[in-house]
This record gives structure tokens, C-alpha cells and sequence, in this order.
């Protein structure tokens, strides 16, 4: 059994869970595990706090993992989309979140990455046309348990994505809550118990080798607001809360031919006769390995990396920034909303060097994943001065369902 996020300490204890996982072969499709559910009660929560992804074989400490391969080289031009597929409410309060649903935003991500002399596998990501101090600094990791263990605890922050750059607490930004206590709530049901969202209980990670690689677990806060070019009209001046993963990952069916047409013969599994394999315990699809492609004459370069993770938590309505007005108990109005990530490399490492190799001489100094300043390798290019807060595009949003409380 796997353990589900939010009860990483219980599994320490020698409680545990289940979890569903991601759809093979729809990149991106996490929707049909079950919903699981942890007896934890917001905003008084235990160390048992909401995690993403936490995902531990029982006895997996002492399961020798071999050697490791090497993180995927993620330099290029991205265009990542959140797509906000499950909206939860507090049933014992108002949901403070309306409107269509489910909608999208899209944001154009420049990655820079050192090719070498990179042992911690440092990248830096900056939304395109944005101003520096939204960069942020990351780490690619072997998402083995350990390392969901050590990453997926929650971890009080009054930072952006971008680090000590976005210390929103410290640069006064309007409405930002003083309490972060709101970023480890979770949704309660009818009888008053802690849940889980579907979108993070279905996204299941390799529980042994070959593992994935990834980003896991950035927790960070942003305001969902029109200068970020987001702020959808419900969710205007609302103050969010991310747990974010990144998965890189390759998919035999994305190679495409010199005349960007797709490639049958390698997209398909690989007892069909293609170069997909489905990993363990789970629902991810990707490509088994190089040689299939060689074998059937189609070049690696040819078969662009792609990103799948899920992110997601509070929304909080705090009355300075919205005008909303408090709730009965004292607090300020909040939902919890998630989504599913898609990222598809648009421009390759090569294609991009130039660029990323410009302001290569200097250092970021922005916080990895909300801890110290860290150094990294690779600096983006120069962007022109725009507002702090994270920029973005956004893009057509879908609307089937009335947003209420699932």
C-alpha cells in the first residue's frame, strides 16, 4: 500500500493509506482514484498536514533504489497550463468561490539550466517577459520516497514562487493575511471531517525504481489578480495557496517527423509495439528507453520533454483585499480549488542557449522551495520591469459546470 498525502505523519506512526493515480496514456488525466480522507480538523491542524504526492511503499526505508539515472535536461521554452478541474467547499461554511468552472490559466515559461557542473540540478523559470524578481529557483530531484517524504511536510511560507524575491509579508502587499494558518486548511465535510481533494489523492508517483523526476512539492502563495494578467472576475484580488509538482517526463507519442506530423510507430506501449511503458503502481505513460526510437529510426531530439503534476489548496478571500465580508466565526471567506498541470516544451535547450547564456555570469539569489538562498548556474534573459507579482497569460476559460461545492 501507498501512503495518501496529508497523512505522512500517521504513516510514521504506522497508519497508512491508498491512492488512485494518474490516467496512462492522457497526459494530464488524474480523475479517477477515489477520494481519500484523513480525521484532521482545519485550521487546527496536526503535523499530519496536507502534503502532495506523498507516496511511501510500507517499509520502503530500508528498499535499496540501485543506481539512479540522471535528471532530464529541461532548458527551453514551455507553455504550462493550470487547469482547474475540482473547487471544494467547507460544508459547514459558505463557498466563497463562483462563477463558470472548470477554467483555465496559461502562463509561457522560459527555463534556463546548466548543462554541466550542475551536481544539484538547479534550473531557473521565468514567465516569459517578466520581471526578474519573479524568477524562480528550483531543484529537479528522483521523486523516490524519501525525497516525497522530506519535500511534501508542509512548511509555513509567506513567499511567492519566486522565493525571498516575493516576501509578501515583508513587502506589505494589500490584503496579504498576517495568519498563514489558512495555507494548511482543508475542505470538512458534513460531519465535520478533514478531506482530500481528488486531483491530489489520483496523481500517484512510482512508489519504486525507475522513478520520475520532477519539481515536488513547491508551496508558495500568490494573489489571483488582473496584473498577474489572471484574476478571473470571481476570483478578483482572492489570495491562493500552491502545493505544486512538476513531473518531467518524455512520451513516445510526441514525437513528431521533420514535417511536425506524429509518429505511429513509436506511439503506443511497448508490448504493442511501441516505446511506451506504463510505471509501476501507477498511470503514468512514458518512453521506455532510446534505443526503441533507434531501432525504429526516429531521433530522441525529435520526441520533446512534456510536464504533468497537480497543484492547488486554499483560496482565500481576505475582506482588505476583496471587499468580502468575514464569515460568522471570524475568518475570512475561503474555498479550495485544484488543477491539473500540462507542459509542452516548445522550443528546445539549443534553441534557447543564447538566450539563457546572457545573463549566465551572474547569480540568482532567490530561495529554493521557501528554504535558504541558493546559487544557481543558469540565469534567464533580461526581461523588461514589469510588476512584481507573477505575471502570466490567460487564456479561454471553460465553462460546463456552475461553481459550487462538489
Amino acid at each position: 500500500k501507498v501512503c495518501s498525502m496529508a497523512v505522512c505523519e500517521e504513516r510514521r506512526r504506522g497508519g497508512g493509506g491508498e491512492r488512485g493515480g494518474e490516467r496512462g496514456g492522457e497526459k494530464g488525466d488524474f480523475s479517477d482514484g477515489p477520494a481519500r480522507s484523513a480525521a484532521v480538523r482545519p485550521p487546527r491542524a496536526s503535523a499530519s498536514t496536507r502534503v502532495l504526492a506523498c507516496l511511501l511503499v510500507a517499509g520502503s526505508f530500508a528498499m535499496t533504489f540501485g543506481q539512479q539515472e540522471s535528471a532530464p535536461y529541461v532548458q527551453g521554452s514551455w507553455s504550462i497550463t493550470y487547469k482547474f478541474v475540482e473547487m471544494k467547499g467547507d460544508k459547514n461554511f459558505p463557498n466563497a468561490c463562483r462563477g463558470p468552472f472548470p477554467y483555465q490559466y496559461t502562463w509561457s515559461f522560459d527555463i534556463c539550466m546548466a548543462e554541466s557542473n550542475n551536481p544539484d540540478n538547479f534550473y531557473q523559470a521565468q514567465i516569459a517577459g517578466s520581471d526578474p524578481s519573479t524568477m524562480r529557483t528550483q531543484r529537479i530531484v528522483e521523486a523516490n520516497p524519501d525525497e516525497q517524504v522530506s519535500r511534501c511536510a508542509y512548511r509555513p511560507t509567506t513567499f511567492g514562487p519566486a522565493g525571498v524575491t516575493q516576501d509578501w509579508l515583508k513587502l506589505g502587499e494589500p490584503g496579504y493575511p498576517a495568519d498563514n494558518s489558512w495555507q494548511n486548511w482543508r475542505p470538512r465535510d458534513e460531519d465535520d471531517r478533514q478531506t482530500e481533494p481528488r486531483t491530489f489523492s489520483d496523481f500517484q508517483l512510482p512508489p519504486n525504481k525507475p522513478y520520475v523526476w520532477g519539481t515536488l512539492c513547491h508551496q508558495y502563495d500568490w494573489q489571483d489578480i488582473a496584473r498577474n494578467e489572471a484574476g478571473f472576475k470571481y476570483y478578483e484580488g482572492a489570495w491562493r495557496h500552491e502545493n505544486e509538482t512538476w513531473i518531467f517526463l518524455r512520451n513516445a507519442c510526441d514525437c513528431k517527423d521533420s514535417s511536425g506530423e506524429p509518429l505511429a510507430e513509436v506511439c503506443g506501449m511497448e508490448a504493442d509495439g511501441g516505446c511506451n511503458v506504463q510505471l509501476e503502481r501507477t498511470r503514468i505513460v512514458q518512453l521506455s528507453n532510446e534505443a526503441c526510437l533507434s531501432q525504429k529510426g526516429v531521433d530522441l531530439a525529435n520526441c520533446p520533454l512534456s510536464i504533468i503534476g497537480v497543484s492547488g489548496g486554499p483560496v482565500l478571500y481576505t475582506e482588505a483585499a476583496t471587499n468580502t465580508p468575514k464569515m460568522i466565526d471570524g475568518r475570512d471567506a475561503f474555498c479550495f480549488t485544484y488543477s491539473k498541470i500540462t507542459g509542452t516544451q516548445l522550443r528546445n535547450a539549443q534553441q534557447v542557449e543564447r538566450n539563457c547564456r546572457s545573463t549566465s555570469q551572474g547569480e540568482s539569489t532567490s530561495a529554493e522551495d521557501g528554504e535558504d538562498a541558493q546559487t544557481s548556474p543558469a540565469s534567464p534573459r533580461p526581461a523588461p520591469a514589469l510588476p512584481r507579482l507573477l505575471p502570466g497569460v490567460m487564456v479561454a476559460l471553460l465553462s460546463t459546470l456552475a461553481a459550487h461545492a462538489l
